[in-house]
C-alpha cells in the first residue's frame, strides 16, 4: 500500500490524501513516487476517454463491420 498525503493545505480544494493498493514492488520512496505518477496518468486517460465519449460522441457511429466502413 502507498499512502500519499499532500503537504500544506490548498486554499481552493481538499488536501490530497491517497491510499493506493498495488501488487507491484515498492521498495523505496522513488518506487512509490513512480507508482503515484502512473496513477495520475490513469486519471488523465479517464478524462480523455470521457471527452471522446461525451464531447466527441465517439461511440455514436455504428461502424462495427468492414461493410459499413466502405459504404
Amino acid at each position: 500500500m502507498i499512502h500519499a498525503e499532500e503537504r500544506g493545505t490548498p486554499k481552493n480544494r481538499k488536501k490530497i490524501d491517497w491510499k493506493l493498493i498495488t501488487d507491484l514492488p515498492v521498495g523505496s520512496r522513488t518506487d512509490a513516487i513512480e507508482k503515484l505518477e502512473w496513477y495520475v496518468l490513469r486519471w488523465k486517460i479517464e478524462v480523455f476517454h470521457k471527452i471522446l465519449k461525451s464531447g466527441c460522441k465517439a461511440e455514436e457511429p455504428k461502424l462495427r463491420t468492414a461493410q459499413r466502413l466502405t459504404i
